[in-house]
């Protein structure tokens, strides 16, 4: 019984100490999110990931953008997206 809660402790210090470790572009996982306004100046030195929210048809979804700027900090803006099918990138 000791050694399966070592190992479940070993295991938890682990995952906190991976959860809390950059991710492979050597910037931070989380970044704080900001609604994309036009006009909106984005220094985008590197894109660190996109993802997009499936939708119906050719009405539009929410998409987010997490890139990191010149200085080296990470950024995250929410926008609105048209799906591809739409014909319409």
């Amino acid at each position: 019984m000791k050694y399966v809660l070592a190992i479940a402790a070993v295991l938890f210090a682990s995952q906190q100490a991976l959860a809390a470790q950059p991710d492979d572009t050597g910037a931070p996982a989380t970044a704080q999110t900001i609604a994309y306004a036009y006009g909106m100046n984005l220094d985008v030195a590197k894109v660190i990931s996109l993802h997009a929210e499936p939708a119906d048809a050719c009405a539009s979804a929410p998409a987010t953008l997490t890139y990191q700027d010149h200085r080296g900090d990470v950024h995250s803006v929410t926008y609105q997206k048209l799906p591809s099918q739409c014909g319409i990138d």
